[in-house]
């Protein structure tokens, strides 16, 4: 069974917030924060009313934590983990098929000979890769993302906006990242041709990063009390 100290590091954590936010609302120092999850010092009952207050959960999951909860935490972090690596692999495939295509099977302009034919064959297999990693892994993603939506609508204490922001910073980076030094490397295609698809999958996840919010309020307001 978890401890006070544990939950409350827990509940804070899951609520987004620094030690020193939490410290602000109820009107404390922040080493005292840290001090009640540390287990260095205990809160008295009116200052665990108050903490669960600030974290919007109720006294009975600081005192005694929450299974159920726990086990719903670490599913959103497995799922939202499962889908940054799919947004990381299909960029990786994606534009590294597209970059194949040209440096290992480069089509010239003008008529092509029939010496040439298997090349041109292979161009556009490898281009055609390239869309298919897209379309996988994009529809991959768009599940897992609405996943996430579910999952983050039923917790009884769900993620902040720093959390969001940060969460699709972090996907930012792991879907262009991969991306640029092949699309660098290209002379042939365009920057759009290699952008599109983690554009594309990126503004799909910020959209269901901000129905996630009032998705949230509705199911807190009919949730049973």
């Amino acid at each position: 069974m978890s401890t006070i100290h544990e939950n409350l590091r827990q509940i804070r954590s899951m609520c987004g917030m620094t030690q020193e936010e939490a410290a602000n609302r109820i009107h404390v120092t922040r080493q005292t924060i840290s001090s009640y999850e540390s287990g260095r010092t205990q809160p008295d009952l009116d200052t665990l009313k108050r903490l669960a207050d600030a974290y919007g959960v109720s006294i009975q999951e600081v005192l005694y934590g929450n299974a159920g909860q726990q086990r719903q935490r670490r599913a959103v972090k497995g799922v939202a983990l499962a889908a940054l690596l799919v947004l990381v692999l299909g960029s990786f495939l994606q534009s590294g098929f597209l970059w194949g295509a040209n440096a290992f099977f480069p089509i010239e302009p003008g008529p092509v000979p029939e010496a040439n034919l298997p090349i041109v064959e292979m161009h556009f297999r490898f281009a055609g890769a390239s869309t298919l990693a897209a379309t996988v892994s994009s529809g991959l993603f768009r599940l897992l993302l609405l996943a996430l939506l579910f999952l983050l609508a039923t917790l009884e204490s769900p993620a902040g906006l720093r959390q969001k922001l940060l969460y699709w910073g972090v996907l930012v980076v792991g879907g262009i990242c991969p991306v640029l030094p092949f699309m660098l490397a290209d002379s042939t295609y365009q920057p759009v041709d290699y952008l599109y698809f983690p554009i594309r999958t990126l503004l799909f996840a910020a959209v269901v990063l901000a129905i996630s919010f009032p998705a949230e309020a509705l199911v807190r307001k009919f949730r049973p009390r």
